[in-house]
């Protein structure tokens, strides 16, 4: 499955590469900003935005997909950063017209898109130059709008049966789903009536790349009869000729089943002493654009006492702000996504339970591999924060190569001992620094600390305080908070 989703994140950056490259070069045949087709990707600084509720799991194979999308050249390319879409959205907010808060004051920023919807949860520090710190952990939940748009196409499958794999492919059928999507903008409690979809086009479109299987435009309303008979979920669903209407009180239903989660979520952040003295939410993403949306989640803030405020095009919140992101940094301070550590191997101990199911002989000795805690998940992380430095002395005096691997676990109870098998530890990254035999033992030491500029990294010295990050170009980033 891993491999799965790995290759078809791969194809769609490659995709949109390709895309960047042959728009960027045709603005530039018209007197645009330079030859972006002779350009490889090593030449650029790449902000990718990922969903809060990824596991550090999913945002390890998404720089995995970078890399074989050809963004990157390696997975510890320091070209690129990866932010969460409602950190990312903020920094769009905060220079936005719109943005009131004043210096202290706690808002929050919720951004509604079409698979997730996420939320942070700030502190306005400073106000020139802007900075902003954490003061909850962001939260998110599978709430987005393209389950609206999945609702809608299980209707036309059900009406087009096998055909509807092809009709999916024709042009005309991307263009009723921008009718849709204007239709979902547009909804509005008290609509009355239905929302009318024209297919005419859509089969002209279909017969002309399928000769051997045309569809008869008569038969689409007998097809859309059919469909309300054998599934009493469409049976409020119009037909005419053509056309397909959509009837208002089931629109209503697919929303509304979406903002109940989303109106959830609010409840349980609200829930967090932390978030307690938030007094302004910002609604930003593609689905904030809906008047219906908008409508049902500001009842629910004003209940609580709190104001809602969409800024101006917040469909683009996210995109801009993650380039604001990398080229003016303004949060200060994070709370730690997950927790973070190395995967360490130490002298079994029976005195401090270790466990001896998992213990192994290296050299006659026995070893225990456990999960080193470097930062707790929730923990105030200033940017630019170093942690302690860590000694990691080889195991062995024949050993040549010391291995560390930056280990995530996402979990907000964590027991003092984890060991290196738990299933909750995502690997994200392993590198391998070169013993100096030829010094004595104890001299072998290499010191390790991560350090967090938006994304950790790991940060190796030996005993003499040598950098062998420089001296071998290693710097290890994870994929996300």
């Amino acid at each position: 499955m891993e491999k799965i989703c790995c290759s078809n994140g791969s194809k769609c950056i490659s995709q949109i590469w390709r895309i960047a490259r042959t728009t960027r070069s045709s603005k530039t045949s018209r007197g645009g900003l330079g030859n972006f087709s002779t350009c490889s990707v090593a030449h650029f600084f790449w902000v990718i935005t990922i969903p809060v509720i990824w596991s550090a799991a999913a945002n390890s194979m998404m720089r995995k997909a970078c890399v074989a999308g050809g963004l990157i050249a390696h997975e510890l390319a320091q070209n690129i950063r990866f932010v969460n879409e409602a950190e990312a959205a903020t920094h769009e907010v905060i220079r936005a017209d719109g943005f009131q808060a004043k210096k202290g004051a706690k808002f929050a920023v919720l951004d509604c898109g079409g698979g997730t919807a996420d939320m942070t949860f700030l502190e306005l520090v400073n106000l020139s130059p802007v900075r902003i710190r954490e003061i909850s952990r962001p939260i998110g939940a599978p709430a987005g709008a393209t389950r609206i748009d999945r609702n809608f196409t299980q209707v036309l499958e059900t009406i087009f049966g096998r055909r509807f794999e092809k009709i999916k492919q024709t042009p005309a059928f991307a263009d009723l789903m921008l009718t849709f999507e204007d239709a979902k903008i547009s909804f509005q409690e008290g609509d009355s009536g239905g929302k009318v979809f024209r297919f005419s086009q859509v089969v002209e479109d279909y017969n002309a790349r399928n000769p051997k299987s045309e569809y008869p435009l008569s038969e689409f309303a007998s097809d859309v009869q059919r469909a309300m008979q054998n599934n009493p979920r469409f049976a409020q669903i119009g037909v005419r000729a053509s056309s397909l209407t959509i009837p208002m009180a089931m629109f209503r239903e697919w929303f509304d089943s979406i903002i109940l989660e989303i109106i959830e979520l609010l409840n349980e952040a609200f829930e967090n002493s932390n978030t307690r003295q938030v007094s302004t939410v910002y609604l930003v993403g593609g689905f904030s654009q809906s008047e219906y949306v908008f409508s049902k989640i500001k009842a629910a803030l004003s209940r609580k006492g709190i104001q809602l405020i969409r800024p101006d095009k917040p469909d683009v919140a996210i995109v801009m702000g993650a380039v604001r992101a990398q080229l003016a940094e303004a949060m200060s301070v994070r709370c730690a996504q997950f927790n973070y550590g190395i995967i360490t191997s130490t002298e079994f101990d029976e005195s401090k339970n270790h466990d001896k199911s998992k213990m192994r002989k290296i050299e006659g000795k026995d070893h225990i591999d456990i999960f080193d805690l470097f930062v707790r998940q929730g923990s105030a992380v200033p940017n630019d924060y170093e942690t302690e430095k860590k000694p990691y002395i080889p195991l062995t005096e024949s050993q040549k190569i010391v291995s560390f691997k930056l280990a995530i676990i996402d979990s907000e109870s964590l027991p003092n001992l984890v060991y290196a098998d738990d299933r909750r530890i995502s690997i994200h990254s392993e590198v391998k620094v070169p013993v100096n035999t030829r010094l004595p033992f104890n001299d072998r030491t290499v010191y390790c600390q991560l350090r967090f500029r938006g994304v950790p990294e790991i940060v190796l010295t030996n005993s003499e305080g040598y950098s062998l990050n420089e001296a071998n170009g290693l710097i290890i980033k994870a994929g996300g908070w």
